[in-house]
Formats: C-alpha cells, structure tokens, sequence
C-alpha cells in the first residue's frame, strides 16, 4: 500500500471536505468614515478608507459597493455561504452609534472574507479591494 497520501484525501476530515487555509493571507483595515455629498449636496453618504495589507493601497468604498460586492459573490458562488453583510438602514444612518455599529460589522465581514481561501482570491473581491472609485472606467469593467 502506498504511503502517500492523496491531495483529496488531505481536504477532507471524518466529517467530509474541507476548505484549506488561504495560501496568500491578507488583511484589510476598514477606517475614517466620512461623511461625503454628490449632486451639489443633494445626497450624502458615508464613504470608509479600505487598506488591503498585500497591495498597501487605499480605496474608498460606500455601503452600497460592499451591499453590490455582497451580491456578486452570492451570485457567482452559489454552494459557498457567503456571510451577509450588516443591515441597510434609511434612518439615523449618519448617527455616530450607527457608524460606528455599521464599521465594526464590515470589519468582521471584512476578515471573513479576507481568510476563504476561494472568496479572497477571486477576481472580482480583487477588483473591489484594488480599483479606485475615481476611475469610474477601470471601476465599471470590473463590475
């Protein structure tokens, strides 16, 4: 009998497969939401500096990129559970409390992803962490 044991055989436990560990950690800080406008100040929102600690460069993101992110990767690995992000809400969103409830809940969120070994590698979790917002061209292709 061979003594080798077989890359399938090493991804499973009594209970069945399992995920290995990310070859490629990384983590990613979720800091300084600030409160931003657009449309001459018609419509405001809250916008968080993310800094992924493999590339070091910053991007700024809204909830609703994360709450687009969300979306994508439900849509695009249907058998992985994707943990949900923290809830929308419509009122007291610029409240001090509801900022700061809403960061932390990105920021677990945020690690969860950033230690899946499929989820952190995949391209479009890539593009979300890496394209700047400004560049509304390179941004939109990604999307």
């Amino acid at each position: 009998a061979s003594e080798n044991i077989g890359e399938r055989e090493r991804d499973c436990n009594s209970y069945g497969p399992e995920w290995q560990e990310n070859p490629y950690p990384f983590t990613c800080t979720i800091d300084d939401p600030t409160k931003q406008t657009k449309f001459k100040g018609m419509k405001s929102y809250i916008s968080y500096k993310l800094t992924p600690t493999h590339t070091q460069s910053q991007v700024n993101r809204r909830y609703k990129h994360f709450d687009w992110l969300y979306g994508r990767l439900v849509e695009k690995f249907p058998v992985i559970s994707v943990p949900h992000i923290p809830e929308k809400q419509a009122t007291g969103r610029f409240e001090e409390d509801f900022i700061s409830k809403r960061r932390r809940g990105l920021i677990w969120w945020m690690n969860h992803m950033t230690s899946h070994p499929v989820l952190a590698r995949c391209d479009v979790f890539q593009h979300f962490l890496t394209c700047s917002s400004t560049d509304e061209k390179s941004w939109k292709q990604g999307k």
